[in-house]
């Protein structure tokens, strides 16, 4: 298959963005080979939670020809062109209702996105506005939250808090249907390591590790007299946590599952 007839979207937190230990960044090798792939024809994107000028500072020397989805799918941007293509903003009532849970609830922050940037809507209580310094972020008041257009908001729970309880209410608040029907995951296919063979599970049925078989390896191996199924085996390897003792308690094709 040509670079010219692929497409290639990732997500950012916990797969472009896997070098915490230098903070989010994505690691060089894996920019590289992006650069590569842009440029021998193919299309890379992202779709992704974040907004759009902070994914970009993210992928440094790559041109982006194809639409970013950001804000979870709210806002389809054009980075050649620099500009929203579309946007989906909350509905009123939706936000009436989440600044009601937020005012009622002191265990609980909000913030809040437009297509560029993310804002911390405050309640005028200094003492509990200022106890969210996970992240800096801009103030906006509850006002401006209800007159503006924003496409997103995260809800942001206090530690030792009940997030199961938050989570059904949350889904129970009028309007949640129309901004938290559709849910994603990950599907990891292809990686910088090589072909992607299956994906580990946790007991919640999030992917924590991968199997992949390195193909320029297999291909070496095969060049220099190995035979193809020895080969495979040992051009195989593995990324994250991925036995029964690391957490892995289901292991699935990804093409298939």
């Amino acid at each position: 298959m040509k670079a010219t007839d692929v497409i290639i979207y990732t997500d950012m937190d916990g797969t472009a963005l896997t070098d915490w230990s230098l903070g989010p960044v994505v690691p060089e090798r894996n920019l590289a080979r992006i650069r590569a792939f842009v440029s021998a024809g193919g299309l890379f994107s992202v779709a992704s939670g974040r907004q759009a000028p902070g994914i970009l500072q993210l992928f440094p020397g790559v041109a982006f020809h194809a639409p970013l989805v950001c804000g979870n799918g709210s806002v389809i941007y054009d980075p050649a062109e620099q500009q929203v293509l579309r946007k989906t903003c909350l509905p009123a009532d939706y936000k009436c209702a989440c600044v009601s849970y937020f005012l009622t609830h002191p265990e609980v922050w909000i913030v809040a996105a437009d297509e560029t940037r993310i804002w911390q809507i405050v309640s005028g209580d200094p003492a509990r506005d200022d106890q969210l310094n996970d992240w800096p972020r801009p103030r906006m008041s509850i006002e401006d939250f209800l007159s503006g257009d924003y496409v997103k908001v995260v809800y942001i729970l206090a530690e030792g808090g009940d997030m199961e309880a938050l989570k059904y209410e949350v889904a129970a608040l009028p309007g949640a249907e129309l901004v938290t029907g559709a849910q994603s995951g990950p599907r990891y296919l292809e990686m910088a390591e090589g072909y992607v063979t299956r994906l580990a599970l946790d007991a919640n049925s999030e992917v924590i590790g991968y199997e992949f078989v390195s193909l320029g390896k297999m291909t070496d191996f095969i060049k220099k007299g190995m035979e193809p199924n020895e080969a495979y085996k040992k051009a195989m390897g593995h990324y994250g946590r991925f036995t029964a003792e690391q957490g892995a308690v289901k292991f699935i094709d990804p093409r298939e599952e």
